[in-house]
């Protein structure tokens, strides 16, 4: 079988570090079952005499003019789309004309020169999903939507008549996060995949008994909302609780939390890590005892997932990422601005108690069965269930 995936999300070279997860999961899935993949994805058009302007932008330029690139020995080929620097929709959707009529005149003759493709997989609404559907007005290919991404207003875009055209043509619908598929499974048969764990992080090592470990492993962003859990911590620290804090990841919030943990008094309890390799992370899940990232809005993160497979109670924002997946006060807690603080008292009272690795073992429980082997047989299925549609 041979798939084009419509990603946008994709790590490139000398530009900010992004989820390889669907690397991974096509990785996976070729050898698991013999499938060719390969990639499409959109760079921001760029004008040569602006490029230069900014290290971003020329990068931007100089991949495009490369046609493509080789990324974890997966082909990734570029097309251009004209962007504004934000990520409000209704801007984006202004522009779709013009990038309508570019696609048609530019994108589609090179799509043409491509070898035969059974199925296109698109990996976001917008422009994943659009692209996928102007290119089975053209070719008769039939494509999936991973609902990846949906803003807040997702209740009136939903009716616009691309995005219902782009829904109503499309062969399968699933979505990672389960919140979005909360959101959307009364209106659609759209299918939950969760993203796979490697082995390594199904760990049983022995947590330690003397301090409450906690861990943040993110990019270092204010949606992630760490101020929200260091003035919660640096308040129970006054009342007299103990705890480790390691927070794992670097990014444009690094120096006012940095600046934050100083002013809070917390600096011999928390410590900025920054950018750790894969083992080191695996190790750090290992010794933690809570995992707590209340990002908002959040589609899934995978952090959760592999923290809670070493044993780790999570801590994410209420409705949104694992929520609905996970179950509160159970295996795992979902807090808001509000609620942290009482949240966290509670979970070190748990600690002190000895009753913490009622939540880890409810946790872990969660995602026993989100094996390479497993997640992939769920792809296999979607995979028929497109093709029959046909």
């Amino acid at each position: 079988m041979k798939i084009l995936n419509i990603a946008s999300i994709i790590p490139l070279p000398k530009l900010h570090r992004e989820n390889d997860i669907i690397l991974l999961v096509q990785k996976n899935l070729s050898n698991q079952f013999n499938i060719e993949f390969r990639i499409l994805k959109y760079l921001p058009y760029v004008p040569g005499f602006i490029a230069k302007r900014r290290e971003r932008w020329e990068q931007f330029l100089f991949l495009k003019k490369m046609g493509g690139i080789t990324i974890q020995n997966q082909v990734v080929i570029f097309y251009s789309w004209l962007v504004l620097p934000t990520s409000n929709f209704w801007v984006n959707w202004a522009l779709l004309p013009i990038n309508e009529l570019f696609f048609k005149k530019r994108v589609l003759k090179s799509f043409a020169s491509l070898e035969k493709v059974d199925l296109i997989l698109s990996q976001n609404i917008f422009p994943d999903s659009i692209v996928a559907y102007w290119l089975n007005r053209a070719y008769s290919i039939p494509y999936v939507i991973n609902l990846r991404i949906l803003n807040s207003q997702w209740r009136l875009f939903k009716n616009l008549p691309i995005v219902k055209n782009v829904i109503r043509n499309s062969s399968a619908v699933y979505t990672h996060s389960p919140s979005i598929h909360n959101l959307v499974k009364s209106g659609m048969d759209a299918k939950l995949i969760l993203h796979p764990l490697d082995e390594e992080y199904f760990t049983q090592a022995e947590k330690g008994t003397d301090k409450l470990e906690f861990l943040s492993v993110c990019r270092l962003l204010k949606l992630k909302n760490l101020d929200m859990v260091l003035n919660a911590l640096a308040n129970l620290k006054s009342k007299g609780f103990c705890f480790e804090y390691k927070i794992i990841g670097d990014g444009a919030e690094m120096e006012n939390l940095r600046g934050l943990i100083k002013d809070l008094g917390i600096d011999d309890c928390v410590h900025l890590e920054g950018f750790l390799p894969k083992e080191d992370v695996i190790n750090s899940y290992k010794s933690a005892h809570v995992f707590i990232m209340p990002s908002y809005p959040e589609t899934l993160g995978r952090v959760f997932l592999e923290a809670a497979a070493a044993g780790c109670l999570c801590i994410g924002h209420e409705n949104t990422g694992i929520d609905g997946l996970f179950e509160h006060k159970k295996s795992a807690l979902f807090v808001n601005r509000n609620t942290i603080e009482d949240n966290l008292e509670h979970v070190m009272n748990k600690f002190l108690n000895g009753a913490l690795n009622i939540y880890q073992k409810e946790s872990r429980q969660v995602v026993e069965k989100l094996t390479w082997e497993n997640i992939g047989k769920d792809y296999q299925e979607l995979f028929k269930k497109a093709l029959s549609s046909v």
